[in-house]
């Protein structure tokens, strides 16, 4: 994992000046050795580096993000369908274009900054979603997104 330009998108997701750099971490998920699930996350400098430090199979790296001082207070997600792309189908061993369901992440700290923008991508019947939502809680209310 090394730094790279960021691209439009990151940099919008992750309020970036033109010309910044990201870390990318892509990493194969499986469940009893199962292919399940392709993780593609995009770290700020700052948090990135310290991610960067972790050895390649640490499990959560939200874990270890709390543990050196960064914790994730918020995140917006948005769940759709996508379609399989080359690498999709290589490393889930489905075929291009097949259904995959998608979950993009924004993460932000206890300010507002955004940690890391995520986008996760399931086999089919691989994985499940729970939203609660409660009035007493006031998470019901229309916002706009803190990231897009």
């Amino acid at each position: 994992m090394e730094p790279r330009p960021a691209d439009p998108a990151e940099r919008e997701q992750l309020r970036l000046a033109a010309g910044a750099e990201v870390y990318e971490v892509r990493r194969l998920r499986t469940l009893s050795g199962r292919p399940v699930m392709i993780e593609r996350t995009v770290y700020p400098p700052a948090v990135g580096e310290l991610i960067a430090e972790l050895p390649p199979d640490t499990v959560s790296h939200t874990v270890r993000l709390e543990e050196s001082g960064v914790p994730i207070a918020d995140a917006q997600h948005t769940i759709d369908l996508c379609r399989a792309d080359a690498e999709d189908a290589r490393l889930l061993g489905c075929r291009p274009g097949d259904p995959l369901l998608r979950e993009r992440r924004c993460s932000t700290d206890p300010t507002g900054t955004p940690v890391e923008w995520s986008e996760d991508r399931y086999l089919p019947e691989t994985a499940a979603f729970t939203v609660h939502s409660s009035a007493a809680a006031g998470s019901l209310a229309r916002r706009p997104a803190d990231c897009a």
